[in-house]
């Protein structure tokens, strides 16, 4: 089987040859330069948008700066309710981390509001199709469709913090906001759907210590299970980016329409192992991040781990090894390497 082929139907819950292996296009890019990782029979995944997102009645710029010697990019919003800021930083790679939310107190709410109501989406097939077509037999397109209502709220808007004040203090503001994106995502189930992705991910980075098992059965599970019954009904496969603790939350996560759990994390980055997955969620493919704390490792003790996981595979409905956190560059040769050799040596 080529390199797509392994992930394309492991991912779809069809037989493969062997586990397959995988890693993000940005740490082996189809350069000659990483050819040696293919080689070794990594292949690589993407997820080009299938969807536009486009702000009408609104007006966005984007203005640099600079916060204690880094690079910042500051996003300014004109909605009709108000003005609304943000700040990323900006890293050599494209990467950002946010420094300052949209939501800065209750005053902003109206500005949010007219923001979240000016979405609207629009298929982007072509642009889907070029990527997909682009990796080859090198590696596997899948879309990934951002958070959940709610977990785009508190994560990406407001911040943890200010978010667990606001839904103490104003919970209703914070409702008003969630009905509104999640109406606008219902949009976006409908053109996903519709599209030519097989595999669609959605939701993801729940962390169970802000994240209660009454939130996420209100509001995280229904958006979850409207957007799968889509999905489902047009053969398509639906996963979540599962990559913290999922114990506290696994009975409930068992209730969600998710076909994969990707970048699971397994213990001893997260509190479960593959096991212990494969009991919690039977007949669901898990595609695990190798763990992070074993990236410095010794390269017989990352074999050995290896080795320990694809001896466990059998009590899962699948398992893919992956790569789906950034890594340290002087580690990589080492990681590619030893989990290969593990693998080759037991399938």
């Amino acid at each position: 089987m080529t390199l797509r082929e392994r992930i394309r139907h492991s991912l779809l819950g069809l037989p493969t040859d062997r586990i397959p292996l995988h890693c993000r296009l940005r740490m082996a890019p189809l350069t000659p330069d990483y050819q040696w990782v293919r080689d070794l029979g990594w292949g690589v995944v993407a997820s080009p948008p299938v969807f536009d997102c486009h702000s009408d009645g609104c007006m966005v710029r984007f203005e640099p700066s600079a916060e204690n010697s880094l690079p910042c990019m500051r996003r300014i919003i004109e909605t009709p309710a108000g003005t609304l800021t943000d700040l990323d930083t900006v890293n050599a790679a494209g990467g950002r981390a946010r420094l300052e939310y949209l939501f800065k107190d209750e005053r902003d709410y109206p500005a949010l509001l007219a923001w979240f109501k000016s979405f609207r989406c629009t298929p982007a097939y072509k642009a889907f199709r070029v990527s997909a077509e682009q990796l080859g037999d090198a590696g596997y397109a899948y879309a990934w469709c951002g958070y959940d209502p709610m977990h785009e709220i508190m994560v990406n808007t407001m911040g943890v913090e200010a978010f667990s004040f606001e839904w103490m203090d104003r919970p209703e503001r914070v409702l008003e906001l969630y009905h509104v994106l999640l109406g606008k995502h219902r949009e976006m189930f409908r053109i996903v759907a519709d599209g030519p992705a097989e595999f669609v991910t959605y939701g993801g980075n729940i962390q169970p210590t802000v994240v209660s098992p009454q939130r996420f059965a209100e509001y995280y599970l229904p958006a979850y299970r409207e957007f799968g019954k889509l999905l489902h009904a047009r053969g398509k496969r639906l996963g979540a980016h599962v990559d913290d603790a999922t114990r506290r939350l696994s009975d409930l996560m068992a209730g969600c329409p998710w076909d994969v759990m990707e970048a699971f994390a397994v213990a001893p980055d997260g509190d479960m192992t593959l096991s212990e997955a494969g009991a919690a969620w039977p007949r669901r493919v898990i595609s695990m991040n190798f763990p992070s704390k074993l990236q410095h490792a010794q390269e017989d003790e990352i074999r050995a781990a290896a080795r320990r996981y694809v001896s466990q595979a059998p009590q899962t409905g699948g398992l893919l090894i992956s790569l789906t956190e950034d890594f340290p560059t002087d580690c990589a040769r080492k990681l590619f390497t030893a989990i290969a050799g593990a693998v080759q040596e037991v399938s």
